[in-house]
């Protein structure tokens, strides 16, 4: 995340009075060795370009501080004060989530930097440990509005209104002119629940980069004042979270949880900041796409939650919708690949797919689980049984098993339509109207003769149903695709 470089109170990186070597710890040096006097305390006065920022130094001085470190040794980089100068701000402004680290004293001679002295906001250490695992649990409740299946415009309004409805702002602290540092911080809006703009925008940016959507911070001088602006696809939007989340300044009571959510600064143009009161923002990132300026965005009130707590399924999946999910899980037949993963677009093997038929039909133990009736199923596998099951009754019929080999459509209708066979004795399938909606596929003719008459069948049983118009009988059929068409055999009673 490239941000641009700020300077605010207590997250300046203070470099103070004059001292020599033998009165701090570290490295034993040369007379001559001097601290270094910050080049601004203003906000928004330091400009210090990413170019002059050397990644050794910045690798550097972030194993530091994520070490919790009392020095970094810099003397090997033969850095200039202002190289390890932009070093020190480009390191915390990529990193929100190092809202521990408050200042350090740059130690040199003759302008080359030999160390840094870090300070953060307490020198317990045991206590910093325990802030940054506040932090994680906060950071994960965050991300819990958020999904791998939702889109970045969706994650980012979740993440906006989890801010707003769990952050107050610092008003008292404001008006007394009494801030503390971690209001300025992204622990503030997150563990304690309080902040001011800055650490909103620092909270806001920790959470985006989480998710993997990049922002910058950018102040405003004149309005004394910091947002975020977010990049969606080739875009770049301001999002003022701040804003969005109102505390009168008459009675300093913030909206809190229960109230509505405001959208008015999320996902906005240049034109639109201009037009809503905000202005004099340095930022060098062009905000020209106005087509989401007046959009009407959803609200999140809650953790993502969804079916069975599979990550990579929702509510609105076909599959979903059509109560397959719930039907193969609440009856046994498919699971997940653990408590979190469901795998819908995995493709599906044989050993599963008799396992799930094995399971559903006959999930007796009179087939054997210590030997394979073909050379290729061994003992004790999870599909031992249901392999030998699938064998003796016809299911399958081959010279070897192929238990990890993936099934295309076609070859799971003709081993669902032997298993009803084995099942139920015989199948009344095939129609002439299951015949003409073969014949209007124009792939239906890529069907292999050898299954051509199941796939009929299968038509006609609304077993088989095809995409887009097409009925793609070679392609290798998915994990959701097979579990529906086990459903609907189990609808028409083929088993």
């Amino acid at each position: 995340m490239k941000r641009l470089l700020r300077a605010l109170a207590a997250l300046l990186i203070a470099l103070t009075a004059a001292a020599t070597a033998t009165t701090l710890p570290g490295p034993s040096l040369a007379d001559g060795l001097l601290a270094a006097e910050s080049p601004s305390t203003g906000a928004g006065e330091v400009r210090l370009h990413a170019t002059q920022a050397r990644q050794d130094v910045k690798d550097a001085l972030l194993a530091g501080i994520n070490g919790l470190a009392d020095t970094v040794d810099l003397e090997r980089f033969g850095a200039s004060l202002d190289e390890v100068w932009a070093a020190m701000y480009a390191v915390k402004d990529e990193h929100p989530d190092l809202f521990f680290f408050e200042n350090a004293t740059l130690w040199h001679v003759d302008g080359t930097v030999v160390y840094a002295e870090l300070h953060y906001l307490t020198q317990d250490r045991a206590e910093l440990s325990s802030m940054r695992a506040r932090f994680d649990a906060a950071m994960s409740e965050a991300l819990s509005w958020t999904s791998a299946t939702m889109t970045d415009l969706q994650n980012a309004k979740a993440l906006h209104d989890y801010l707003v409805r769990n952050t107050v702002y610092d008003y008292k602290n404001y008006a007394n002119n009494t801030i503390p540092p971690e209001s300025y911080s992204a622990y503030g809006p997150l563990v304690l629940r309080t902040g001011v703009c800055q650490g909103y925008s620092e909270a806001y940016a920790a959470l985006l980069e989480r998710v993997g959507i990049e922002s910058t911070i950018t102040s405003s001088d004149a309005m004394n004042h910091a947002w975020n602006i977010v990049t969606i696809g080739d875009h770049n939007y301001h999002v003022d979270v701040t804003w969005d989340d109102p505390v009168s300044f008459s009675t300093g009571l913030d909206g809190g949880f229960y109230d509505d959510v405001r959208d008015d600064y999320f996902m906005i143009s240049d034109a639109a900041m201009l037009s809503r009161k905000h202005h004099g923002w340095d930022s060098a990132l062009s905000c020209d796409d106005r087509s989401l300026d007046n959009r009407q965005w959803e609200t999140y009130d809650r953790a993502v939650r969804t079916p069975y707590a599979f990550s990579d399924v929702t509510w609105s999946d076909w599959f979903v919708r059509e109560g397959v999910l719930e039907w193969v899980v609440d009856n046994g037949v498919m699971s997940g690949f653990d408590a979190r993963t469901f795998g819908p677009g995995h493709k599906i093997t044989r050993a599963q797919l008799v396992t799930m038929l094995w399971r559903l039909i006959d999930p007796s133990e009179r087939y054997s689980s210590s030997s394979g009736l073909l050379p290729d199923i061994p003992a004790g596998a999870y599909y031992t049984e249901a392999a030998n099951w699938a064998v003796s009754e016809g299911v399958i019929r081959a010279d070897r098993f192929d238990a990890d080999k993936n099934l295309s459509r076609e070859e799971l209708v003709v081993i669902l339509m032997r298993a009803g066979v084995a099942s139920s004795g015989t199948i009344q399938g095939y129609t002439t109207e299951g015949q003409r909606e073969f014949s209007a596929f124009p792939d239906g003719s890529q069907t292999s003769d050898w299954a051509r008459t199941d796939v009929v069948s299968a038509l006609s049983l609304d077993i088989l149903n095809g995409s887009g118009g097409r009925l793609y009988p070679q392609a290798e059929c998915t994990r959701a695709e097979a579990a529906a068409m086990l459903k609907r055999a189990v609808d028409a009673d083929v088993f």
